[in-house]
């Protein structure tokens, strides 16, 4: 079993940076693509002329607005969380694993689950020591001790929440990958160059189809606790034995796809700027 001691913080906030700008431009193309859809008939003669001078303008800006900020925001996010790892990993220890000729074959359910525990508190209680500081500047009353208070219960269920979550995760990980293999990936000189996209992809699928079986069984739940006529139950039982059928299904094909793409794009990038550096002992 090896310790992930440490991650770079350059590293992860440049990967965690190119890939949100990849997002970011997929979802500026989409929102455009949803402004061309409005038709300009719908207005006057007069306003047609000005709405599509505004859905131009207003287009070509958030194609530049949108991957810019998700590029600031990624390697933000990438380098703040990168550098809470390993002040919390040299405090408390590192999340650790069985890392056996390139495959993932098991993680540590407690140091784990207490990483990630830990990270999501202090992203919390930071969240909520700003929204406590507008309420300070925005009333100056005891509202912001009130909500910074709030914050730190809400702080302490989350992590033990997150531990408790992440202790399933981490097992249910171990048991598939007793069961069909773990995730692969390439580790050369401390850097992660790059990740094998079937295994990802398979894993990430079974994990977003379990999902999706729970969210079919509590849609089911819903419909059949909404009072209704004996036609209206029948609809409702129907679209529940589809919802958990059909949930799962969707949930594994999505996180199928979405996670082939996001390993290919990562090996992608590490080949350009380098991976993420990790030091493992």
């Amino acid at each position: 079993m090896v310790e992930l001691k440490k991650v770079g913080v350059l590293s992860t906030a440049k990967m965690f940076a190119i890939l949100s700008l990849i997002g970011g431009i997929i979802i500026a193309v989409f929102a455009v693509a949803i402004l061309s859809l409005i038709p300009a008939a719908a207005f006057n003669a007069f306003a047609q002329y000005h709405i599509v001078g505004l859905f131009i303008g207003l287009g070509a800006l958030l194609l530049v607005v949108i991957p810019v900020l998700m590029l600031v925001f990624g390697f933000v996010i990438g380098a703040f969380e990168a550098w809470l790892y390993n002040i919390i990993a040299g405090k408390v220890g590192g999340a650790k694993l069985v890392l056996a000729g390139g495959v993932v074959q098991r993680f540590d359910l407690v140091s784990t689950a207490r990483m990630v525990a830990l990270i999501a508190g202090v992203v919390t209680i930071i969240t909520f020591i700003i929204m406590a500081l507008f309420n300070v500047l925005a009333s100056a009353g005891l509202g912001a001790l009130a909500t910074l208070g709030l914050g730190i219960l809400e702080t302490v269920f989350a992590m033990i929440i997150d531990f408790v979550v992440f202790i399933i995760i981490a097992a249910v990980y171990n048991y598939l990958a007793r069961r069909i293999g773990g995730v692969r990936v390439d580790i050369k000189g401390n850097v992660l160059r790059g990740i094998e996209p079937a295994p990802f992809a398979k894993i990430y699928g079974i994990f977003a189809a379990i999902l999706g079986l729970f969210y079919g069984l509590l849609f089911t739940l819903i419909f059949a606790l909404v009072p209704a006529t004996s036609m209206q139950m029948q609809l409702f039982g129907i679209i529940g034995a589809f919802s958990i059928v059909l949930f799962p299904i969707i949930g594994f094909v999505l996180g199928f796809v979405y996670a082939a793409v996001y390993a290919m794009v990562y090996n992608w990038v590490a080949t350009k700027i380098g991976g993420i550096r990790v030091y493992l002992s």
